[in-house]
């Protein structure tokens, strides 16, 4: 088994964060293991991986995450979220199309796996994409909202993203995006049908 194509987004990365697949913890939603992510105050560490498709056909979008109390004493909503890169031309990227449409965390209890389906939740678009559409960090979005706003926009990348905020130590597994899960284990990374 290995990673594919997953692996650290390099130019998201701020700081010294870490990202490793391991084994647990408890038990995970999908086999046996997770992705571990360390992350300090104001670092930042992105894990994902290159797809292709159609902003307009996304509909399922969410992940398992394991948290702490110390991570939740912080804030409720500490916690990491799923970035899309999109193209929102859906053509050659130049200048000005591209953006990440980033979920909003909300809140998890606690030292136990909890599902967070975030394809009903809120979104922000970063760069000027956000500011064109009034999809930014200070008025969230409907994903319904973001794909009306932007019909012909292209998927780039997924990542699982943690940080420039707050420091945060725990685990995400069961990354789905539509019908395709990514099951994180120890070994590397299983992509599955849901």
């Amino acid at each position: 088994m290995t990673s594919g194509n997953f692996g650290v987004v390099d130019r998201n990365v701020v700081g010294s964060p870490v990202a490793q697949l391991r084994s647990g913890p408890s038990d995970p939603p999908a086999g046996s293991g997770s992705l571990n992510l360390l992350v300090a105050t104001s670092e930042k560490i992105t894990y994902g991986i290159t797809i292709s498709g159609e902003l307009a056909k996304l509909t399922t979008v969410g992940f398992s995450v394991y948290t702490t109390g110390e991570n939740r004493s912080i804030s409720p909503a500490n916690l990491p979220n799923i970035g899309i890169e999109i193209d929102k031309n859906g053509g050659s990227l130049t200048p000005g199309d591209y953006s990440t449409l980033v979920s909003v965390p909300v809140d998890a209890p606690p030292l136990k796996w909890t599902s967070q389906d975030v394809s009903g939740g809120q979104f922000y678009l970063t760069g000027g994409v956000g500011t064109a559409t009034g999809c930014n960090q200070t008025t969230y979005c409907s994903l319904a909202q973001v794909k009306a706003a932007l019909p012909d926009a292209t998927l780039l990348t997924v990542q699982i993203s943690k940080g420039r905020d707050n420091s945060w130590q725990g685990d995400v597994d069961r990354l789905q995006i539509n019908d395709r899960i990514a099951d994180f284990e120890e070994g590397g990374v299983i992509i599955e049908n849901a």
